[in-house]
């Protein structure tokens, strides 16, 4: 049957899609006793939103990377990932999974904060 190889391929390709973003979504996504997370806001978003989105959460600004739109914030509240999403984030992941989109001078002080 032509084109079935290729139909089969998709498939299969497909479902190797779904299974690895959505193992990555669960690996990835803040439990609630998790007060450390990295936030995610648009690319386009303005430079001083993330300290908005951040504050409007009642949370504090750890740190940030070269880029305005990823960086580690932290409270105490167990609904923080809630209020960062009601706030205006993008996506909230667990900090530790997300350390290497952040730059430093000595990266292991970095990455051991990021996963206290």
């Amino acid at each position: 049957m032509p084109g079935g190889t290729f139909k089969q391929n998709s498939i299969i390709l497909m479902f190797w899609l779904v299974m690895t973003l959505g193992l990555f979504g669960l690996m990835a996504t803040p439990d609630n006793h998790v007060n450390r997370v990295a936030v995610f806001l648009p690319p386009w978003a303005a430079a001083d939103e993330m300290l908005r989105v951040i504050s409007n959460a009642d949370g504090l600004l750890v740190f940030s990377g070269r880029w305005s739109w990823i960086a580690v914030a932290q409270s105490d509240d167990p609904e923080f990932s809630q209020k960062l999403y009601r706030a205006g984030a993008l996506f909230i992941g667990k900090a530790g999974t997300f350390s290497l989109c952040f730059t430093s001078q000595n990266r292991k002080t970095q990455a051991d904060g990021l996963f206290r």
